[in-house]
């Protein structure tokens, strides 16, 4: 039989259990920095993306209508209506008081219409609204 001499226990020691240790911690945190730098600008590239989208199709999906002035001069009636929604208005009516003073069939993203208007009294207020749902109101 062969016996174990001093020589060949020494050749089978190994690494120490605590070097061992440092060694598996060490590679998984490098494993871990690599995968994070390596991951991240793809999670902020399709974060970023989608919150662009989401943004762009809020905006252009939103109807809204102000009366940006209103003025009332002797008889005449100055106003101004602006689209400041992200989408086109149809059907949008003008009224000073109970009167319809103005109808436009379209009205385009950012476009602002001035009116003008003689009328007999000068009204309490002024609306508009739109088939979108796009409403504002002025007092006078």
């Amino acid at each position: 039989m062969f016996k174990y001499s001093a020589l060949v226990y020494e050749c089978m020691k190994g690494q120490s259990e605590v070097i061992s240790t440092v060694l598996i911690v060490a590679i998984a945190i490098t494993l871990a920095v690599v995968f994070i730098y390596w991951v991240y600008p793809q999670w902020t590239n399709t974060g970023n993306t989608a919150r662009s989208t989401y943004t762009s199709n809020i905006q252009s999906s939103y109807a809204d209508v102000d009366i940006t002035a209103v003025h009332w001069a002797g008889t005449t009636l100055n106003v101004t209506v602006e689209n400041t929604g992200g989408v086109t208005l149809t059907k949008v009516y003008v009224y000073a008081g109970t009167t319809q003073i103005a109808y436009y069939n379209n009205l385009s993203v950012s476009v602002a219409v001035n009116i003008t208007k003689t009328l007999p009294a000068k009204p309490a207020k002024v609306s508009v609204s739109s088939l979108e749902g796009a409403q504002d109101e002025e007092f006078v």
